[in-house]
């Protein structure tokens, strides 16, 4: 099974990091854990802290964020700042990262309270954790998430399909050996593609057919691959996209219902690609673009938009 290679902040891993000794359970985490490969980390252990330990906030000093303990005002700023870079020289082949929401480390999310004052009184703002802004400005290209943001099904839709599109190209990428893999493997892909961007999806393919050597090719078409997945999400044109490639095959009425409900929001894209691909065992027709370019992720992921 595919498995994306997934940081994920160690109290969503099921492990007792939190500053109070509690343990964390969110129904997101727990459900990717059985089809990712997990990196796990807490910043504020990987430093020292103890558990349980009085609780780091964010504090601004001088129009500058500060991670202090609480009531003491002890800095670990620039600990966090050391290990987030060190961590960052060490992790390799990451597909994304799924953190502690509202975390004065890892809070990706703009909900992480700021205060004037180390006794936590006076909020005077919202902002990212600590570690998480090291990891935005690194990883521009990698979906970055906490449980905050997969509330949204918008938001939880786009990581799904953006970890397992880039673990897919990630394993193509190992086997790859000369240009005709690069252009039988972008064939497959090019659909989910050109929803996010029809322009550079195009500009690929030149890619595909100049005359530089087959490496210098790959390493060009691997940076625009990732550039493309970070556009914006639409599921209107996803839809549009589906619709196009199947075009007379099936009945107009009830694709066009199927497409409207995952354009309102009503059912995930794995439920749209379920239900066609029952319709596909009845005829041969175009079966490849819906075992590729679209079922994109676990089918049973798809739980993961009816959780609260």
């Amino acid at each position: 099974m595919l498995k994306p290679r997934l940081v994920l902040s160690a109290c969503l891993n099921l492990e007792k990091t939190r500053y109070d000794g509690k343990l964390t359970e969110v129904p997101f985490a727990i459900k990717l854990r059985k089809f990712c490969e997990i990196v796990s980390v807490c910043p504020e252990v990987a430093i020292g802290l103890p558990v349980p330990r009085e609780k780091l906030i964010l504090v601004k000093r001088n129009e500058k964020i500060y991670a202090v303990k609480i009531l003491t005002g002890e800095d670990f700023t620039e600990k966090l700042i050391l290990f987030s870079k060190n961590f960052i020289q060490k992790i390799s082949e990451i597909e994304g990262f799924f953190l502690k929401s509202k975390s004065p480390s890892c809070g990706v999310s703009l909900e992480t309270k700021i205060y004037k004052d180390i006794e936590g009184k006076e909020i005077i703002g919202y902002g990212q954790g600590i570690f998480a802004k090291e990891i935005l400005n690194t990883f521009p290209h990698l979906p970055i998430v906490d449980e905050q943001m997969l509330k949204d099904k918008d938001i939880l839709e786009n990581f799904l399909i953006r970890i397992f599109t880039l673990a897919k190209f990630k394993v193509f990428k190992k086997k790859a050996k000369q240009i005709d893999d690069l252009i039988s493997f972008h064939k497959k892909i090019e659909w989910l593609l050109m929803s996010y961007d029809k322009i550079k999806t195009k500009q690929l393919e030149m890619v595909l057919f100049n005359n530089n050597n087959f490496l210098e090719n790959l390493k060009i078409y691997e940076n625009t691959f990732k550039e493309i997945l970070t556009n914006p999400f639409k599921r209107e044109i996803i839809g549009n996209m589906i619709l196009c490639i199947l075009e007379k095959s099936f009945s107009q009425e009830k694709i066009h219902s199927l497409i409207k409900k995952y354009q309102d929001k009503e059912i995930c894209l794995m439920e749209v690609i379920s239900y066609l691909k029952s319709l596909i065992k009845k005829q041969s027709f175009k079966k490849e673009f819906i075992e590729y370019d679209f079922e994109v992720y676990p089918e049973e992921l798809k739980e993961l938009f009816y959780l609260n």
